[in-house]
């Protein structure tokens, strides 16, 4: 069994045609319902936020911080190699590129 439907778009369109005019009369009630609507959803996602914080509390663990010399004296010594080529660079001068110097002989 098939069922068959039909739609009438010229009276759909003039029915969406309406849809702005209509909407522009009730601002008003479109305005409180939209405000109503944004209060109710701004208290569920506020009461969710209160909830989650209230279960999931921040455990602090007793485990000591333990410090790996290892590492610790590699990045060190790759910082020192990084501040010796910057002060490298920093002591080097360039050509101007930018200036002509006719070349006299």
């Amino acid at each position: 069994m098939k069922i068959k439907i039909k739609v009438d778009f010229s009276k759909l369109k003039k029915d969406i045609r309406k849809v702005p005019s209509f909407l522009a009369k009730q601002a008003f009630w479109l305005f409180l319902f939209d405000a109503f609507l944004v209060f109710i959803l701004g208290f569920f996602i506020f009461r969710q936020y209160i909830l989650l914080s209230q279960k999931n509390e921040v455990k602090i663990t007793e485990k000591p911080f333990k410090l790996r010399e290892d590492l610790l004296n590699f990045f060190q010594e790759k910082l020192r190699e990084e501040e010796e080529r910057a002060a490298k660079i920093e002591n080097k001068t360039y050509p101007d590129l930018f200036r002509v110097e006719e070349l006299t002989e």
